[in-house]
C-alpha cells in the first residue's frame, strides 16, 4: 500500500515536501518485505520497485525477508490494477487479488504499520507535520537522510518487538518453521520482469511494418 508520511523533508531547489512510502508486508508474520520512498505520486513503477526489494535477497544481514509471494493483495488503486502489474503477476506466477471497494479486507494491518511508524519514529524527527497540528521543528532531513532512519526502525525496532496481533516479533514469526521462499533465477531476470514496460508499436499504413510487435525498455 501507499501512504504519505507526516514529515517534511528537504528538497534541493524546492520547498520541503512529504514523501510517499510504498510498503510490501508479509501477511502471516507482519514482517516488512520491501518498501520504496519517493516524492512522486504512486505509480505502477514505484510499486514494482517496492516489489523488487521485497522479493530479492537483502544486502543488510538484519533483513531476511525475501521471496516471490504466492498472493499479492492490494486495494483497487490505478497502479495496482495496471496492465503492467498484471503482466508482472503472470510472469512471476503471483495471484493478484484486489480488495472490493468498501470492503478493504486486511487493510487495517498495513494502516497499523503506518500508524506505528508515525507514533514511534516520525514524531521524534525534525519536520514532523501531522495534519492540522503544525510543524514540529525546522525540516532538516533529506530523503537520503531519512531512508536509513526508516530502515533502522523497521529492522531494529518493528521487526524485533512482539506484534500487537500475533504477540510474536515479525522477524521471529517469519523465520519459524524453516520456510524456504521461492526465488527468481537471478536479479537480472527479476529486473526484466518488473521494470520493463511493454509498449505496442503502431503499424504504418505504408506497409513498412508488416507485423505488430511489442517493444519495451527499462524505466
Amino acid at each position: 500500500d501507499h501512504y504519505v508520511l507526516d514529515i517534511l523533508l528537504v528538497r534541493e531547489g524546492k520547498a520541503p515536501a512529504k514523501p510517499w512510502l510504498t510498503v510490501v508486508i508479509d501477511d502471516y508474520s507482519r514482517a516488512i518485505a520491501g518498501y520504496f520512498l519517493t516524492f512522486d505520486a504512486p505509480s505502477a513503477i514505484n510499486t514494482s520497485l517496492a516489489l523488487r526489494q521485497a522479493i530479492w535477497r537483502k544486502d543488510d544481514l538484519r533483513w531476511h525477508v525475501c521471496g516471490v509471494p504466492l498472493v499479492f493483495y492490494t486495494d483497487s488503486g490505478s497502479d495496482f490494477i495496471s496492465n503492467h502489474l498484471k503482466q508482472v503477476a503472470i510472469d512471476l506466477k503471483i495471484i493478484l487479488t484486489n480488495s472490493i471497494p468498501g470492503q478493504p479486507r486486511g487493510r487495517g494491518r498495513i494502516e497499523r504499520l503506518f500508524l506505528t511508524v508515525q507514533q514511534m519514529l516520525l514524531c521524534e524527527l525534525p519536520g514532523y507535520a501531522p495534519p492540522k497540528q503544525g510543524i514540529r521543528g525546522e525540516p532538516t532531513l533529506t530523503l537520503d537522510d531519512f531512508e536509513p532512519r526508516l530502515r533502522d526502525f523497521i529492522l531494529d525496532v518493528y521487526h524485533v518487538q512482539p506484534h500487537s496481533e500475533t504477540n510474536v516479533p515479525p522477524q521471529e514469526r517469519w523465520e519459524a518453521g524453516g520456510f524456504l521462499p521461492r526465488m527468481p533465477d537471478s536479479l537480472e531476470q527479476l529486473d526484466l520482469l518488473l521494470l520493463t514496460v511493454a509498449k505496442p508499436r503502431k503499424v504504418r499504413r505504408d506497409g513498412g511494418l508488416g507485423l505488430v510487435g511489442v517493444g519495451g525498455g527499462l524505466v
